[in-house]
């Protein structure tokens, strides 16, 4: 079964770059986990990376659920 939360997420964003607009704000929770499984996190992941390409920054509140102690999201790059 397809994950609908990813594809609406995936088309969202699709649409911002469309759209060309000057940055997305995204709040609260991209996963319902904090180990998702590794193919949503490349789909998620890939789609920041054409958003950064695309010169659009992408501003992320962390939701209630995460505890970051100390790292970023930006750390999966690292």
């Amino acid at each position: 079964m397809r994950d609908f939360a990813t594809d609406a997420f995936v088309k969202a964003m699709q649409e911002c770059v469309k759209r060309r607009v000057d940055f997305i704000l995204l709040s609260g929770d991209i996963f319902n986990t904090p180990m998702p499984p590794i193919d949503k996190l490349k789909t998620v992941t890939g789609m920041l990376k054409r958003l950064h390409e695309q010169q659009i920054p992408v501003y992320i509140i962390a939701g209630r659920k995460r505890k970051w102690k100390g790292k970023t999201l930006s750390s999966i790059y690292d």
